[in-house]
């Protein structure tokens, strides 16, 4: 009898976590597609829709669509259903300070323990757009999404990386796309890879603070100028701001 219960318990065990694991696994689905733009603010997430794409039953998505909302990605809006939430302009502006401090360290770690293996691969990634007259912006997106976020793991400061998890930095820092061009972008960024192969922290924390500081002055300068005709930022959703992109 013993016996049989204690395989019964084994058994249980087992399915709680392949559970937990396909929890997980729709997770970081829907946060990649969140990411990617694929689930925007203000479009109810359809749970039945996502459940059958996944081949799952609709009780993990709403597991996972929780996960979600603990780290302030999602909103779960009283008798209407689950949204990708819709960050304020004075929401984005406290984001972007926390972001730039913390890939400041981020590019300072990178520099002094990744392998150069790695920082190759960023540099091979951003040179391609140098020759494009017209520069795709969904792909260049793709690649900059990659090189930040990849730029956290490579820091190998655990307390970045949970900080990045726990509250979903980068991800809700993409939710609503780019906030300068491309063509401004991109010599920033093959800058701060240069200091990378160089080895240079001290020069890659500096570039980067300058890389995120033009986009957070971009958000404050849309903020100053609501506040200068007496609008609240903190109830204005920032995409719903026209920004002073070039």
């Amino acid at each position: 009898m013993k016996a049989v219960l204690h395989n019964a318990v084994q058994v249980k065990e087992q399915e709680n976590e392949q559970q937990k694991d396909v929890i997980l696994d729709i997770y970081e689905e829907l946060k990649g597609r969140i990411m990617r733009r694929e689930l925007l603010p203000d479009v109810k997430i359809n749970q039945n829709q996502i459940a059958a794409e996944l081949g799952v039953s609709r009780t993990p998505v709403v597991n996972a669509l929780h996960m979600l909302k603990s780290g302030g990605l999602i909103d779960n809006i009283p008798h209407q259903g689950f949204y990708v939430h819709k960050a304020s302009l004075q929401e984005t502006v406290e984001l972007y300070e926390l972001r730039q401090t913390v890939e400041m360290v981020a590019a300072g770690n990178t520099a002094e323990y990744a392998g150069m293996e790695d920082i190759q691969q960023f540099k091979d990634a951003f040179l391609p757009f140098l020759h494009d007259r017209e520069i795709d912006v969904a792909e260049y997106e793709k690649v900059d999404r990659h090189f930040h976020s990849r730029l956290i793991e490579l820091s190998q400061n655990s307390v970045l990386q949970r900080v990045n998890q726990t509250i979903l930095l980068l991800p809700k820092a993409f939710s609503f796309g780019l906030l300068r061009s491309p063509k401004s972008t991109l010599m920033g960024h093959l800058n701060i890879v240069d200091a990378l192969m160089r080895r240079d922290a001290r020069q890659a924390q500096i570039l980067m603070q300058e890389h995120l500081g033009l986009s957070l002055k971009v958000l404050k300068d849309a903020l100053a100028g609501l506040k200068k005709i007496g609008m609240d930022p903190r109830k204005i959703a920032v995409t719903d701001v026209e920004l002073d992109i070039k």
